[in-house]
Parts: structure tokens; C-alpha cells; sequence
């Protein structure tokens, strides 16, 4: 076996994370996370499952008062997800 010049580890992070398709996942992770940055507290403290599948955010509210109030929100806390992870990444939020 021969012996390889040295590389940086944040050269080859990205490319471990790309071999073993851990994009999808960490992506995931980041809407989530973004959902939390960008509702209020009250709505954040409601929510009390969510999940992306197939650029489809779901959240689940335990208030349907609040489930309701934020109908007319969605396109807007879609485009602060999307500023905040990567535009096109969230195409819809759909609130149960």
C-alpha cells in the first residue's frame, strides 16, 4: 500500500458524508431545526412531533386554536425555513 500525501480533515468530512449518504438525514435535521428559529415560542412549546418527507414538512400542534391561527402563515415560515437551509429545500408545511 502506498503512502498518501496528508489531506485536512475538513476536506475529507464532506466527502465521508457523501459516500454514506448521510445528506438526506442531515438535512433533515437542519429543517427541523430551522422550524424552531423560525416559529414563535408559543408555537415552538406546541409542536410536539414534525418530520420531513419528500420536501414535505409535517408538524404536529397540540393546539388547534393555534393550528388554525397559523394557516395563513405557512408560505411565509416556508420561505424563512428555505432562507435559513437552502431555497427549494421545504415546498410545503402541512400542520396536524
Amino acid at each position: 500500500m502506498e503512502r498518501q500525501d496528508p489531506k485536512l480533515l475538513k476536506d475529507l468530512i464532506p466527502l465521508l458524508v457523501q459516500e454514506s449518504g448521510w445528506q438526506t438525514g442531515l438535512l433533515h435535521a437542519d429543517i427541523l431545526d430551522a422550524w424552531d428559529r423560525v416559529v414563535d415560542e408559543p408555537v415552538r412549546l406546541a409542536t410536539t412531533q414534525k418530520y420531513v418527507k419528500n420536501h414535505i414538512l409535517y408538524c404536529h400542534l397540540s393546539s388547534s386554536t393555534m393550528r388554525y391561527m397559523l394557516q395563513g402563515s405557512l408560505n411565509y415560515y416556508c420561505q424563512q425555513i428555505n432562507a435559513l437551509v437552502g431555497l427549494g429545500t421545504v415546498k410545503k408545511i402541512v400542520l396536524r
